[in-house]
């Protein structure tokens, strides 16, 4: 039986940096892919975000207030309010006379702003509610109270 050897010029260790490589460029690649994540929607509604009932997910600013005003503040400025007195007297008039509606502006801010704000926690969960479609942003009102109130003196 032959045996050949052969001469080692120098002894090369394992190096155990190598087992830990390919977990830490998957991490890499998982914070390059949330960074690009995060650039992709930083003016946008993250996906599958609603409000006020109106899917708003991945609209920028401009498109997501036209379809709030669209689908939201005209049918509400449009609906009748009535009030029937104990006579049997009616009086009647529009949510957009009496000076009461969506805010708008706050809901856009809102609905761009969710899982954007706060602690990383906050966010990385704002993220799954939105992917799980969970995610609903409530509608603020505002009022002018002077013109309720005359409405309300006339009624009286």
């Amino acid at each position: 039986m032959a045996v050949i050897a052969k001469e080692s010029v120098g002894y090369t260790a394992r190096i155990p940096w190598k087992r830990a490589l390919g977990p830490v460029l998957g991490l890499a690649s998982l914070c390059v892919l949330g960074g690009a994540v995060v650039v992709a929607f930083a003016d946008r509604a993250l996906p599958r975000v609603e409000v006020g009932g109106v899917d708003v997910g991945t609209m920028p600013s401009a498109e997501l207030r036209d379809r709030l005003v669209e689908e939201v503040a005209r049918p509400w400025a449009a609906s009748s309010v009535v009030v029937q007195g104990p006579d049997g007297r009616t009086w009647a008039t529009t949510n957009a006379a009496l000076a009461i509606a969506p805010d708008i502006d706050r809901a856009v801010a809102d609905a761009l702003s969710y899982g954007h704000t706060g602690s990383l926690t906050q966010r990385l969960a704002a993220w799954a509610e939105a992917l799980r479609g969970h995610a609903t942003v409530p509608f603020a009102m505002r009022a002018d109270a002077a013109t309720v109130d005359a409405w309300i003196r006339t009624v009286a």
